[in-house]
């Protein structure tokens, strides 16, 4: 892997890990369905992505959660949740 994959990497391990806690079918369900999940686990997963160096800032992370998701949040609202 290169370092600069770092930051991506980190992100989907926290996909990853989340995935055994529930079956894994299950957590594709809820990851589809449910608005909710979904924006909770991307959270989890930005901020990993965020804290390696050299990683994403919290405001493109904030730019992607609202925009990328159709999750109805702002920027604003989504630097709060990456906070």
């Amino acid at each position: 892997t290169n370092r600069d994959d770092a930051p991506l990497i980190a992100h989907e391990k926290v996909h990853y890990k989340e995935q055994p806690k529930y079956l894994v079918v299950f957590w594709w369900f809820l990851y589809l369905l449910s608005s909710n999940f979904r924006q909770a686990s991307e959270v989890r997963a930005y901020k990993a992505q965020i804290a390696v160096p050299g990683g994403i800032t919290k405001e493109r992370a904030a730019y992607y959660l609202s925009t990328l998701y159709y999750f109805n949040i702002t920027e604003e609202e989504a630097l709060k949740l990456l906070s």
